[in-house]
């Protein structure tokens, strides 16, 4: 299952995302990024490029969560 929610407050737009997955060690890809993973490296350059922030929180076996925010104005 995935629950997707996009708000505005605060001044910025909030995306967050999660699933109910496996999930994975960030800790881990982290460690790997750079030679096998570059998925969650690319996401945080492209947040950054645009002046978001991206984070990721997931462990194995809880899912993961993904929440991006931008400031607007």
């Amino acid at each position: 299952n995935i629950n997707v929610r996009l708000a505005q407050h605060g001044g910025a737009l909030h995306l967050a995302i999660r699933d109910d997955g496996p999930g994975f060690d960030p800790r881990e890809v982290a460690r790997r990024a750079g030679r096998n993973s570059w998925g969650l490296t690319s996401m945080r350059e492209r947040a950054e490029l645009v002046g978001a922030r991206l984070t990721v929180a997931s462990r194995p076996g809880h899912g993961t969560e993904v929440t991006v925010v931008l400031p607007m104005g």
